[in-house]
């Protein structure tokens, strides 16, 4: 890995080859260091020391650490160089995208999206989900993940994303669904459970929530938001059960939730026990 040893080393150096070979191993290593990315990038452009098939590749990294820190001259250095070599590429179309959005034009970064939107380069379709985003297009965003899980039908990321934008609009039933389809992919993911089992909770299903939330304990019985999300249920929807189990599960979460603060944080434990009686 690029340590900070190598770094300073190639800075000392101050050799075209020390700082090239510093951005290969970043690359590589994929380590997020942008401001050595851009820092060493600049000065290889000053020299005119980029080039080669690895240098079209370093051009491109170079890119995205310019917009990481908000250097937009050297990212649009880069950008025409690689347009020049590469007129029709998607990939540099989506760096292009990139740039648009980092610098605000969202207007023009989604004409991009929608003029090269293919079912076949699935980082378009979602370039264009971040770009409704930024501008607070919350229903378009909506309606270009749906779009896009129309066709990638296994991306657990854009599951959850599109799970928090349906909650951000406060469409629990269509948010749980999209848990599902989680909770699917990953079965033994308590994360999952968890945020299904909240949003029954607040969708008004108190029975399906119930379970979920059991399950995310059994999955992980370290959970303390878990515990907290089945004690609140117990106390208010099945506050007039009769049902003995209802009551056993209560008491034990209780225990539990106890525990867990006498363990982590003690000073809070009395609070948290209090809270929930």
């Amino acid at each position: 890995m690029a340590t900070t040893a190598a770094i300073e080393a190639a800075r000392a150096a101050g050799t075209s080859a020390a700082m090239l070979a510093v951005l290969h191993e970043i690359r590589v290593a994929e380590i997020r260091r942008p401001d050595v990315v851009a820092e060493f990038g600049q000065e290889l452009l000053n020299r005119g020391a980029i080039s080669g098939d690895e240098g079209f590749d370093a051009l491109e990294q170079i890119a995205i650490a310019a917009l990481d820190t908000d250097n937009g001259p050297l990212a649009e250095l880069c950008m025409t160089r690689l347009e020049s070599k590469f007129p029709k590429s998607r990939r540099v179309v989506r760096l292009r995208i990139m740039m648009l959005e980092a610098l605000g034009d969202f207007e023009s970064a989604e004409a991009g999206c929608v003029l090269h939107e293919d079912a076949c380069d699935p980082e378009i379709m979602k370039r264009l989900v971040s770009v409704r985003k930024a501008q607070g297009d919350v229903v378009g965003a909506i309606e270009a993940l749906n779009e896009y899980l129309e066709v990638q039908q296994t991306d657990l990321g854009a599951w959850l994303e599109l799970g928090a934008l349906f909650i951000s609009v406060h469409d629990f039933k269509a948010a749980a669904f999209c848990y599902e389809e989680a909770i699917v992919l990953q079965p033994h993911n308590y994360a999952h459970h968890l945020v299904y089992a909240e949003t029954l909770h607040t969708a008004g299903e108190y029975a399906a929530a119930l379970a979920h939330y059991s399950q995310a304990i059994e999955l992980n019985p370290a959970c303390a938001r878990a515990y907290t999300g089945l004690i609140v249920l117990l106390m208010s929807a099945f506050a007039s059960s009769q049902n003995r189990e209802h009551h056993d599960l209560l008491a034990h979460a209780r225990s539990k939730l106890a525990a867990l603060y006498c363990k982590g944080k003690p000073e809070v434990a009395a609070l948290a026990a209090r809270a929930y009686e």
